[in-house]
This record gives C-alpha cells, structure tokens and sequence, in this order.
C-alpha cells in the first residue's frame, strides 16, 4: 500500500513552477448506521500535476482509508472537484475520468491549490448540500459543500 504524507494543517508552500500542487482533501466520516459523523480535511502537497490520474485520486482515498479496489472499473468512490471562486453545489463537478481530471488541473487557481471531496458511492443517505462545513480552506475560501442526509 502506497503511504501519504497528509498535512492537517499548516501554510502551503509557494510554488514557483507550473508543475506541482497542492491537493486540499475533503473527506467524509459517516458512521455504518449511515449517520454523519464529521468532515476532514487534509492536504497533500509538492504533487507533480502532470502525472496525476484519476486512478493516483483513488489511491489517494484509500490513503484516506475508503475501502477501494482500484482495479475495479465501477468503482465505491467518488471524487469531486470545487471550481476555483465557486460556491454550493453548483460549483462542485465529479471527475469521472482522466480527461475530466485534466481539464481540471488546466483550470488550476493561481494559488496552485485543487480542492477536492471524497465520498463513497451508493450510500444513499449522503448528498451533497448548499450548506456550509462553516470551514476555510488553504484558498481563503469557504469551501461550501456539505453532506447531507437524505432520509
């Protein structure tokens, strides 16, 4: 199993080149009865932008210790990724693929950070909500996502 070193907290590093990033990491605790424990969030850094793939995403979330077989072409985790500036739910787009992946890292804020939400799929007591975490993120922006039941 690939280790990862998260950071839960601190000051991203400034990078002075257009190939690494920072990965803000949003991730969901849901207890077995299907209930909404608490949000984490993490960060991964000096990642190299031009390798990543959705596949590397994946294995990221099972760093994060979601259960994921990466060699599954279905597979139990999805990943979200908040547009720089936007806010709700309507900022916020699954990437399902490597080209989704690419266009967004084509879109990366100046900043160099890509904010992502990790959530498992078919657990249809989650949803994502236009209420907020009440969290910032390393951007400075309230990152306006939450998980929502819908019982």
């Amino acid at each position: 199993m690939e280790e990862f070193d998260f950071c839960w907290g601190g000051v991203p590093p400034k990078y002075n080149n257009h190939e690494n990033c920072s990965l803000e990491l949003h991730h969901v605790v849901v207890l077995e009865s299907g209930e909404y424990k608490n949000e984490k969030v993490c960060y991964l850094d000096n990642v190299v932008e031009d390798f990543l793939s959705l596949v590397d995403l994946r294995k990221v979330g099972k760093g994060l210790g979601y259960n994921v077989d990466i060699s599954n072409p279905k597979p139990n985790l999805e990943i979200w990724y908040r547009k720089g500036g936007t806010h709700g739910v309507g900022g916020l787009e699954l990437i399902s693929s490597d080209a989704k992946l690419v266009d967004v890292l084509g879109q990366m804020p100046c900043n160099r950070i890509v904010v992502l939400y990790y959530t498992e799929v078919g657990n249809s007591n989650i949803g994502w909500s236009q209420s907020s975490f009440g969290c910032q993120g390393l951007d400075g922006a309230d990152n306006y996502a939450e998980v929502q039941h819908n019982v």
